[in-house]
């Protein structure tokens, strides 16, 4: 069985909320005593900042947005509603990830670059182009692969 924060269900985390009724109630934010959320980021509803974390200036997540261990969001960055950043992920100055993304451990996204909507980030990559929506990429430089069919 996968978690919510699998590659193979994220895309899934908004309609498992609302087929449960859930959607529409308010969650609690978590962030990590360790973490560093710069003063004026914005960290919206249900979103949950493990230990190690950087968040810089400007930098805003949506709702339920994860950002796991040891990850850095430069400047400006936006992560949308219930992306995945996994551990050591590197995300420099105003990049914007779209609704739904799944960022593999260690990557890396270079600035003033776009993710769109459901796209699928594989470990380690380097992404120094924008990705578009439903999108897997993967590799150095991170090269698209496949269109991404994981199901909601």
């Amino acid at each position: 069985m996968d978690c919510l924060g699998s590659p193979r269900s994220y895309v899934g985390r908004e309609n498992l909320l609302r087929a449960k009724g859930l959607l529409n109630l308010r969650f609690e934010t978590l962030i990590a005593p360790s973490a560093f959320v710069a003063g004026d980021a914005q960290i919206g509803e249900g979103c949950i900042v493990y230990p190690n974390t950087v968040i810089m200036a400007g930098v805003r997540l949506g709702r339920h947005v994860t950002v796991l261990a040891n990850c850095v969001l430069n400047h400006h960055a936006t992560v949308d509603d219930f992306s995945i950043i996994t551990s050591g992920v590197n995300v420099s100055g105003r990049v914007s990830i779209g609704k739904a993304c799944y960022i593999g451990a260690g990557a890396s996204l270079t600035h003033d670059l776009a993710v769109g909507d459901r796209a699928l980030i594989g470990l380690g990559a380097a992404v120094i182009r924008d990705v578009p929506p439903d999108t897997v990429v993967a590799g150095n430089p991170a090269a698209a692969l496949r269109r991404n069919t994981t199901s909601s």
